[in-house]
């Protein structure tokens, strides 16, 4: 074959793989464009559409005023999450919320979305830098602030300190901190008493009484928790007190599986548009209204 024909021959095959990526490339981008006769929902959102309900994750213990204990089926849960989802559900185009609540460990709830069991947990979810790298965060829906509770009689000449005095002061391998099992101030406490004995335990109430006891140093949870124990407790108040950080904040955050990109954003947009940031002042109406209902408990 002369050059001039193999030249040919070499222009002829290139135009026919042009014609077929052209045509490829018609077929195959008019199946995912959007156009007004062929309007179809990203996957993360028409999952939860064709379902006709949303999964939501959450722990099966109690964290009035968020959420009431799971109590399988015999009464409808109660609180400030429990509502969150029912009006992002009802926003996304769907009536039901299916609980998922099989586990009482935050850090398992957690899982439950990166694991793909739920679309998202609204389960008073804190922000920890390991759990950011299984699950996508959303914007914070409210704020509370870490707290140290200690016993009166122990540290008599503590008053009013600042943030960095609070941790020097119990950064030390012979205080120790009673914090609850599975939850995020595990992490918070190491992260900001590396030196201090970390104690996990399962009840707050025991941690409270081992502070009573002076069987350890302090107690460590937001001040919601606190605020919550002087209400039904203040008798017992009366020989703690609390140290409560200005600057070391503890935000919560509805978490949704890494790849829901389209519900990620439906959901910032849904927390800012209705200018979502509970405050501890701002959950207590909802804690008593609750516990009166509940028979004071």
């Amino acid at each position: 074959m002369s050059m001039a024909k193999l030249f040919m021959y070499f222009i002829g095959l290139c135009n026919r793989v042009a014609a077929l990526f052209i045509a490829f490339s018609i077929v195959y981008g008019s199946a995912y464009c959007c156009t007004k006769g062929n309007i179809s929902s990203p996957p993360d959102i028409k999952r939860i559409l064709d379902r006709g309900y949303l999964i939501v994750a959450m722990s099966s213990s109690e964290r009035i005023p968020f959420f009431t204990a799971s109590d399988q089926g015999k009464e409808e849960p109660q609180g400030l999450d429990i509502d969150l989802a029912k009006e992002i559900a009802r926003n996304l185009g769907v009536e039901k919320v299916v609980f998922l609540r099989d586990t009482s460990s935050f850090n398992d709830v957690v899982n439950n979305v990166s694991n793909c069991k739920a679309d998202m947990a609204i389960s008073k979810i804190s922000f920890t830098y390991n759990r950011a790298t299984k699950v996508k965060y959303s914007k914070r829906y409210a704020t509370l602030y870490k707290t140290l509770i200690i016993n009166r009689t122990s540290f008599p000449e503590i008053s009013n300190i600042t943030d960095d005095e609070i941790k020097s002061t119990f950064n030390d391998p012979k205080i120790s901190i009673g914090v609850m099992q599975g939850t995020s101030y595990a992490a918070f406490a190491k992260l900001l008493f590396p030196k201090a004995q970390i104690i996990p335990m399962e009840k707050w109430e025991e941690i409270i009484e081992a502070v009573l006891s002076k069987k350890i140093s302090a107690a460590f949870w937001d001040d919601l928790e606190l605020e919550k124990y002087i209400d039904l407790n203040a008798g017992k108040y009366l020989f703690l007190k609390s140290l409560k950080f200005k600057e070391e904040k503890d935000t919560l955050h509805i978490i949704m599986p890494w790849d829901s990109h389209q519900l990620s954003n439906f959901i910032e947009l849904f927390i800012a548009s209705n200018d979502i940031n509970y405050r501890t002042k701002d959950i207590l109406p909802t804690l008593k209204k609750i516990r009166s209902k509940k028979g004071g408990g």
